[in-house]
């Protein structure tokens, strides 16, 4: 008959006793707080670059609230851009009183920017070339040739409505040219039609 060896209980492990068990515990719970301390530390740091980006969002678009245009974001839109509700047209993850206690501009990209009192110039225009997320883009009659310039460069956008803007009819076919997949609409003032 065969003897099995026995098992040696070294001094390192020593034997399973309560104390070693408790030992035991209290090296995992450690592990465990640091791990969750890691973990909120990197949550909280990627809140506040998110929300960085959001507040710079709003600090670039507070003088044309300020001039009188609202701002539109993408739950507003469907996925073509080309309809548009006040109450939202997609689901949105964040409760709906939530978003009107913070502001819809911490959860949501801004999109949209309505000249409703004409102010927006050709120098506002160039401020807005440098967002690229602008999908949509009402402007009015204190935009001129050297706007359209300007709204040339905005690749991204997929509707422009002009309203009575004072541009010619050779401005407007290098705008369409210059946007192919943006739906121009309104009526302008051209000046050789």
């Amino acid at each position: 008959m065969k003897r099995r060896p026995r098992k040696s209980i070294s001094r390192r492990q020593g034997p399973k006793t309560s104390a070693g068990i408790r030992k035991a515990h209290r090296s995992f719970r450690r592990f465990s707080m640091r791990s969750l301390l890691i973990c909120i530390g990197l949550i909280c740091v990627t809140f506040a670059l998110y929300t960085n980006t959001r507040i710079r969002h709003r600090r670039m678009f507070g003088p044309f609230v300020a001039k009188g245009a609202s701002l539109t974001y993408e739950f507003q839109y469907s996925e073509d851009y080309l309809t548009w509700s006040r109450d939202g047209v997609r689901d949105t993850w964040e409760p709906q009183w939530l978003r009107e206690l913070l502001g819809p501009f911490v959860f949501h990209e801004v999109v949209g920017v309505s000249d409703n009192a004409d102010l927006i110039t050709d120098a506002d225009l160039e401020r807005l070339a440098e967002f690229s997320q602008l999908r949509v883009l009402l402007v009015g009659t204190s935009v001129s040739e050297r706007g359209v310039n300007t709204l040339c460069r905005l690749t991204n956008l997929r509707v422009l409505a002009l309203e009575r803007t004072p541009v010619t009819r050779a401005a407007l076919i290098r705008l369409r040219d210059a946007l192919p997949n943006t739906e121009i609409r309104g009526r302008t003032k051209g000046i050789d039609e």
